[in-house]
């Protein structure tokens, strides 16, 4: 057997090692995504009406101290969140930077519909145009082509291009090439592709590393980490956020009907 035989054999078992390392590594991060998005709608339906309704009154409340004050901002009272400016930053002084176990306050920045959506859609989006998926060489470069395109949309953040790619296929964004029929590759060029397939197989465990690590260390995951805690020693704490911001909503509302007495 010649070496470029041999070493063609040995880049083939390595990507196949490298896929199953993969597959695992997005099985895992499916999973987490999947606990995360349920912890997210289970505080949503507890907590999050309750957020709106107080946040709500505290509007009108502010409203109405701007209209008795129109050029000063001296009278709107101390600003709910403390020294912070809004509930995001008081989230993140107290869950980024070390959680206090006890704390029951609400300070949990809230995921977003457009937040979930994006990353519905860009995970819709990689499962179907994952360039892996397919064997014909020719849809297997349209398809690399498109997951570049779908990679640096989600980046970007950029919804709409993302969704003009779901939509049409991404048929708008890449060329249709004719096929044809492809000469009997080299051995030197059978070991070059294989070779920049494994490195493309590391570089996506790299990033798969690299998102379980964003996911596990981002403030949601804290927050359900506190709360699973918190569980096991017979506490519910979104149960005790939201009957401290039903208590925090019938203070926010007296003050607001004192106001509109005066």
């Amino acid at each position: 057997m010649s070496l470029d035989k041999l070493r063609i054999e040995q880049l083939y078992a390595q990507i196949e090692r490298k896929r199953a390392i993969l597959a695992q590594h997005r099985a895992e991060l499916s999973k987490l995504q999947d606990e995360l998005d349920k912890f997210g709608q289970l505080y949503d339906r507890l907590i999050g009406k309750l957020q709106n309704e107080l946040d709500s009154v505290w509007q009108a409340i502010e409203n109405l101290q701007m209209a008795d004050q129109p050029f000063s901002m001296s009278g709107a009272g101390d600003p709910i969140w403390g020294p912070y400016g809004s509930l995001e930053e008081a989230f993140d002084a107290k869950y980024r930077h070390g959680p206090q176990p006890d704390s029951v306050e609400l300070e949990y920045a809230k995921v977003t519909a457009s937040d979930k959506e994006l990353k519905l859609l860009y995970r819709k989006l990689a499962r179907q145009y994952h360039p892996d998926t397919t064997t014909d060489p020719v849809e297997k470069q349209r398809r690399t082509v498109l997951m570049a395109q779908i990679n640096a949309a989600y980046r970007a953040r950029n919804y709409k291009e993302l969704r003009a790619l779901e939509l049409d296929g991404g048929k708008r964004h890449t060329k249709t090439v004719a096929p044809v029929e492809p000469p009997p590759p080299s051995a030197q060029q059978t070991l070059n592709d294989l070779t920049a397939m494994l490195h493309k197989l590391d570089d996506e465990i790299d990033w798969a590393k690299i998102e379980h690590q964003r996911l596990m260390t981002c403030p949601l995951m804290q927050f359900k980490i506190e709360y699973s805690l918190a569980r096991s020693q017979g506490r519910d704490m979104l149960r005790e956020m939201a009957s401290s911001l039903r208590a925090d909503i019938a203070d926010a509302r007296r003050h607001l009907a004192s106001l509109k007495r005066r």
